[in-house]
């Protein structure tokens, strides 16, 4: 199975399970990684990057929750004498061995908090 067909999966898994859960964590900017999808959420309990990604052997998914992160590139400017900033996204939670029936209520405690 390829990256592309996992993430497909689990995009249309989420949105079979609660499409309004969905638009309510601020869904948005939906990639496909290695195994799995990543998206950015703007939700009341966390803000950033959510990546899901399938552990075959177990057939479950890993979940990994991210905050943004910008750093000064110091020596560097743009073009227009701007400040240049890195953003990286780190992992700040990380949660494994979950069903795809417990993804969407996991998901909605994790950024939502409810």
């Amino acid at each position: 199975m390829t990256s592309k067909v996992i993430a497909e999966t689990i995009f249309h898994q989420m949105k079979t399970i609660d499409m309004n859960l969905m638009m309510c964590m601020g869904f948005h900017k939906p990639m496909v990684i290695e195994s799995g999808l990543q998206f950015k959420v703007n939700g009341l309990k966390h803000r950033g990057t959510v990546r899901i990604i399938l552990n075959k052997a177990l057939d479950t998914y890993e979940i990994y929750l991210g905050k943004q992160k910008r750093v000064l590139n110091k020596n560097a400017t743009d073009l227009i004498g701007r400040r240049v900033y890195t953003t990286t996204y780190p992992t700040v939670k990380t949660i494994k061995d979950v069903y795809v029936d417990d993804m969407m209520p996991l998901l909605e405690q994790e950024v939502e908090g409810r």
